[in-house]
């Protein structure tokens, strides 16, 4: 899909959560620079604007109900209560409410994005018994969209796996025998361009980590963890495709 711009007229706290949610994706927060003409910038790709209403003078405001009426790429997030005058009937306006937390901002922003009819994702794991109940969870899924899942038990085999499944998503593990998840997030950031990635690992050290962030931003997934049961991965690999 085409990258999404994000932008942000947030105060501090919500700035900084902003931040903090798409730090493990290829997604940047850009300020909403309040000028003239303010919004010519933005092309045909789509447009993701998270804004407190409260910070946005009033001509502004006015720029962007027509901004919202004219161009349907663009969707605006309210952080917080606060409602300009006479925007009951503006299109593409969502609420959040605050303080803002990953429970009640992901779901709402996330079911905001049109999504492929199947989202093709590789598990690359030396365990069949939690590649196994990847694929049977996530291909169960009834509601959209749907899922369809492969799995290689090494990085060695992952590389054939690329080629004939052509996944949108992977979930690798960094330690496994013959080829480790390192060494193959660093070749297939080479080799498969729009390469995504969600590290799904046991302990892992700040070196480890510092090392995979100088290739890229995936995510990571302590085994175990709250973030690693099978619904909160679905939600994960939909950001990932999102904006990644």
């Amino acid at each position: 899909m085409a990258a999404i711009q994000v932008y942000a007229l947030a105060k501090p706290a919500e700035k900084d959560f902003l931040d903090d949610y798409f730090s493990d994706t290829r997604a940047r927060i850009l300020p909403l620079e309040l000028r003239e003409g303010w919004f010519l910038n933005f092309n045909e790709e789509p447009v993701f604007l998270f804004v407190d209403a409260s910070l946005l003078p009033s001509k502004h405001q006015q720029a962007l109900k027509r901004l919202l009426r004219d161009r349907d790429n663009v969707l605006a997030f309210f952080l917080g209560e606060y409602s300009p005058q006479g925007w009951n009937d503006a299109p593409r306006v969502i609420r959040l409410s605050l303080p803002l937390s990953v429970s009640g901002f992901e779901p709402i922003v996330l079911n905001q994005l049109t999504y492929p009819a199947e989202i093709r994702v590789l598990v690359i794991d030396d365990e069949p018994e939690l590649c196994e109940g990847i694929k049977e969870y996530l291909e169960s899924k009834r509601s959209a969209p749907s899922f369809r899942v492969d799995y290689a038990l090494n990085g060695l085999e992952a590389y054939a796996k690329m080629e004939a499944f052509r996944p949108d998503v992977c979930i690798l593990d960094l330690k496994m025998p013959v080829k480790s998840g390192h060494d193959f997030f660093r070749e297939a950031q080479k080799r498969f361009p729009g390469f995504r990635a969600i590290i799904l690992t046991s302990s892992v050290g700040p070196d480890e980590i510092a090392e995979i962030r100088k290739l890229g931003a995936p995510p990571f997934v302590e085994k175990g963890s709250q973030r690693s049961t099978f619904q909160e991965l679905t939600e994960l690999i939909k950001k990932t495709w999102c904006f990644s």
